[in-house]
């Protein structure tokens, strides 16, 4: 009899076994992956930037000035560019006739844009007013910056552009920028 005890209790036993995971939720399986997956994540760049900027009149004369950026940019994995930098004048901004107005030392800026491939286009906006208060820049930078667009390719790029915008009846602004880009994260887990 205990046979035929011990026999009844192997075979349920191995119909508990054959119908049960040995792995319940929250125990993981021999040779899984630890963990979630990790998703992308963004990318940290640097922004270095110089721009020469000419303010031209039709009645004749010139003002020019020298400006310097540095920046931080963020490149989140669909491609959206996001970022800020400040904008320093490199020298006083020099005119071909005397001028009472206070030439601009800083300006903030915001940067937004986007990656399409290996390149990536940038715009720039003032984020700010000029310091100090109440001055301006000579040479026109804030006039030309809504329509500057910067192209740079690659995970350490350059890229440069030379734009013109009428000054209504008074004259032109003219600016020649080149800008390099540089991954701080690319690469990196």
């Amino acid at each position: 009899m205990w046979v035929a005890v011990f026999a009844l209790a192997a075979v349920a036993g191995a119909f508990v076994a054959a119908h049960t995971n040995p792995f319940p939720p929250g125990v993981e399986q021999p040779g899984a992956l630890a963990g979630p997956t990790s998703s992308p994540q963004p990318e940290s760049w640097t922004l270095l930037m110089t721009s020469r900027n000419v303010h031209e009149l039709h009645v004749g004369g010139t003002c020019s000035s020298r400006w310097r950026t540095v920046g931080v940019l963020v490149v989140t994995p669909d491609g959206e560019v996001t970022g800020t930098g400040r904008s320093v004048a490199q020298a006083r901004a020099s005119c071909s006739f005397a001028t009472a107005q206070v030439q601009a030392r800083a300006l903030p800026l915001d940067v937004s844009g986007h990656v399409a491939g290996a390149s990536m286009v940038l715009a720039f906006h003032p984020a700010g007013p000029f310091t100090p208060a109440g001055s301006l820049d000579l040479g026109g930078s804030t006039n030309v910056l809504p329509v500057l667009r910067l192209a740079i390719s690659g995970t350490s790029g350059s890229g440069s552009r030379t734009v013109s915008k009428p000054d209504g009846d008074r004259g032109r602004y003219r600016s020649v920028t080149q800008a390099h880009v540089r991954c701080l994260s690319c690469g990196r887990p």
